[in-house]
């Protein structure tokens, strides 16, 4: 009996000694074949040879060849770790809050996309469109570096085929690239993952034109997401829009804001500056119009603010 008690409590140390896998997921990847294997997303610390080889060789999504891309998220590659049977206490998540992945042979089409829009820049300045459902009618040779010397009809939104042929004699087609031409509009999207929760900062965002119908409901101005919050994660290069964040802050930096201060039954008003932006019911510092003292005030509404009592900073 004492023996048994001695082994089982030897095995509970070593189960509890044992080191916990540390998965760091990668911004992006490119994978060969549609199954995308853990280890090629992410890069698998702290634990064993034999574990880290279990946890690379899991497939934790599938590529569609006619998708060419996909994401994938953090809290599907646990799902997927649980659905195999893996302890997923001893799993920490780290690094990105997605990984965009790629197949290898989407590479060619992006490379004829990026042709045709320099094509279409010069053919038509000031117009932007997006080169989207972009389909070869051949394959490209090793080395081949894509120019566009024609498209039919003239750039429009619609359907549209390019002519392609090699930089090395672009007097020679070498066949032709189907697509859709569609309208592009600015937007702002997430120049790296962002988890949700996250204060966003300038260097969180970019400004990217993509196609209308994707841009719709995205800001065109950066400066109206600088310093929200979100309320999800957002993955690279996906578009911000109000749905993705806080409310809209009442009071932004810069801002004159009203300051109301009540004493003895009486409210006096008082002009200060926003030091930063805050929404109903923060507290945010605010600088006398009129002076060199800073104060803190709860935001009650756009534009106005309410002292808290000793707030000066």
């Amino acid at each position: 009996m004492q023996r048994a008690l001695t082994t089982a409590c030897a095995i509970l140390v070593m189960a509890a000694a044992a080191p916990a896998a540390l998965i760091r997921l990668k911004e992006t990847a490119v994978v060969d074949t549609p199954q995308v294997r853990l280890s090629e997303i992410a890069v698998i610390e702290g634990t064993g040879p034999v574990e880290r080889a279990r946890l690379g060789a899991v497939v934790v999504a599938y590529v569609h060849r006619d998708a060419a891309s996909t994401e994938v998220r953090s809290d599907e590659v646990q799902e997927m770790l649980a659905a195999v049977g893996f302890n997923l206490t001893r799993i920490t998540m780290a690094g990105s809050v997605a990984t965009k992945v790629e197949l290898a042979s989407a590479g060619s089409h992006r490379t004829v996309s990026r042709a045709a829009e320099r094509y279409l820049s010069a053919a038509a300045p000031g117009a932007r469109f997006a080169v989207t459902a972009l389909r070869l009618d051949f394959e490209p040779p090793d080395g081949f570096v894509p120019v566009v010397t024609a498209v039919r009809p003239a750039a429009a939104p619609g359907p549209v085929r390019f002519d392609v042929a090699d930089a090395a004699d672009p007097s020679v087609k070498v066949g032709h690239a189907l697509a859709n031409l569609e309208k592009s509009l600015p937007a702002v999207t997430a120049r790296r993952s962002i988890a949700g929760g996250a204060r966003i900062s300038a260097g969180d965002v970019e400004i990217v034109y993509m196609p209308a119908g994707r841009a719709s409901l995205a800001f065109r101005d950066a400066s109206r997401v600088v310093g929200r919050r979100t309320v999800a994660s957002l993955s690279q290069g996906e578009p911000l829009t109000p749905a993705h964040l806080e409310g809209e802050p009442a009071v932004r930096r810069g801002d004159e804001v009203v300051l109301a201060v009540e004493h003895k039954g009486l409210t006096v008003r008082l002009s200060a500056r926003a030091q930063e932006d805050g929404m109903i019911g923060e507290v945010v510092r605010l600088r006398a119009a009129r002076g060199r003292g800073e104060y803190l005030a709860t935001v009650t509404g756009p534009g106005r603010a309410r002292p808290i009592a000793g707030g000066g900073v």
